[in-house]
């Protein structure tokens, strides 16, 4: 690593890879540190990146908070179109309340499980966790179905969906859930043109 990382109120334990243009650490949260966001320093370059310092994650918010996939191959001619969420983290900060100042954003959440849900009653009645398609628990990817008609499902229709995705974060026997939704439809039979 060429240039000093300066991370006011941190310290870094461990240098876990370096290259041009990307540097991963560990790091610990010094006493002086205190919640928040701390500004990164490289060298004598200000950077607009921050790191957290933070207790505890206490509220998860699933993003996209609304996705979109659709069936697809299956014999016909339009493809699969996955879609991947992903959870970012909040801690409520020193007061312990939401939506208050001192809350800090902690970006994105590693080491989230991830799971689908009927959305309501019809999605619970029609199965549409079974036969929309498949969430990847570790990394929050879901691939659809392939395409209709399904003779396994009523009225043999297509393999749609209409579902809630809600990722779990687990820390110290405590977890922490958000919820977001997925929509799983039908090909685009017509393409929008680029403007």
């Amino acid at each position: 690593m060429g240039a000093s990382i300066s991370l006011p109120g941190l310290e870094v334990t461990e240098v876990v890879s370096s290259a041009a243009y990307r540097v991963q650490l560990k790091v610990r949260s010094l006493a002086k540190a205190g919640r928040g966001q701390h500004a990164i320093q490289l060298g004598d370059i200000a950077t607009d990146s921050f790191i957290a310092s933070y207790e505890r994650v206490d509220a998860l918010s699933v993003e996209p908070p609304l996705g979109v996939a659709r069936i697809g191959d299956n014999g016909g001619h339009s493809a699969k179109v996955e879609t991947v969420f992903r959870a970012r983290g909040v801690s409520f900060g020193p007061d312990g309340v939401a939506g208050t100042e001192d809350d800090v954003d902690l970006g994105y959440v590693d080491d989230v499980q991830w799971r689908t849900v009927p959305r309501d009653e019809a999605a619970e009645h029609d199965d549409d966790v079974h036969f929309a398609g498949q969430m990847d628990a570790n990394s929050g990817r879901f691939v659809p179905a392939g395409a209709g008609p399904n003779p396994a499902r009523p009225r043999s229709t297509n393999n749609a969906g209409n579902l809630n995705v809600i990722a779990s974060y687990e820390h110290s026997g405590r977890v922490v859930e958000g919820t977001g939704r997925l929509l799983v439809t039908v090909q685009r039979w017509n393409q929008p043109p680029l403007k």
